[in-house]
């Protein structure tokens, strides 16, 4: 199952930057439910989240518990599933 795809403003009544995070926000949390792995993830969702929300978000929603990785290493690129 591919990840949700991040939604970007568009012209005329554009979301705010906020709600366009919010809006982020919630398609990165129904990937991760959706079994999603880490690293495609970080890989599609950091131009619109950082990588610090998405590895906290995951942490907080993943079906198998907190990544393996810490911070740091998501931040090298260093995964190890």
């Amino acid at each position: 199952m591919a990840a949700s795809k991040p939604e970007k403003a568009t012209g005329g009544a554009a979301a705010t930057k906020e709600e366009e995070k919010t809006q982020n926000t919630s398609s990165l949390i129904t990937s991760i439910k959706n079994k999603i792995t880490l690293k495609s993830l970080v890989n599609y969702y950091s131009g619109v989240l950082s990588i610090d929300d998405i590895y906290r978000l995951y942490n907080t929603y993943s079906p198998y518990g907190a990544a393996k990785e810490s911070l740091a290493e998501i931040k090298q690129g260093k995964y190890k599933s």
